[in-house]
């Protein structure tokens, strides 16, 4: 925690750091800043004081064989017991998403995934450009 918000640093690829600083406004949750930096250099902002906007999609979540291929490909073979608690990962996850994601308007949550999806492509070019 730093001024009233939650910061959070880390190693990207090729050891690049990112950041990102959270806070709370009017009871909403809101992105300060998004950043990124190579080899200790000058941060580079890339976006600051975002309101994520939600829609909140709810229902029953199937395992399919695309989510299973990982496993089976480590040779990860799972019990009976463990095929049954593992249909059941999909539906929690989303449950925990839509919790965290309360409140969120529309607007909210569009911006939030077009943020997030402006910071992978960020990370992609900063890995390409190498």
């Amino acid at each position: 925690m730093r001024a009233g918000s939650l910061e959070l640093t880390w190693l990207g690829e090729r050891r690049d750091e990112l950041r990102a600083r959270f806070a709370f406004r009017g009871g909403q949750p809101l992105v300060r800043e998004l950043a990124a930096r190579r080899n200790g250099g000058t941060w580079i902002v890339l976006g600051q004081n975002l309101s994520p906007e939600f829609e909140i999609t709810s229902g029953v979540r199937r395992l399919s064989q695309q989510q299973m291929s990982p496993l089976q490909e480590m040779k990860v073979e799972l019990t009976p017991e463990g095929q049954a608690a593992i249909v059941e990962v999909p539906a929690v996850l989303a449950e925990v998403m839509n919790a965290h994601l309360a409140g969120f308007s529309k607007t909210e949550w569009l911006a939030l995934k077009t943020y997030l999806k402006r910071m992978v492509e960020t990370g992609e070019a900063m890995r390409d450009a190498g």
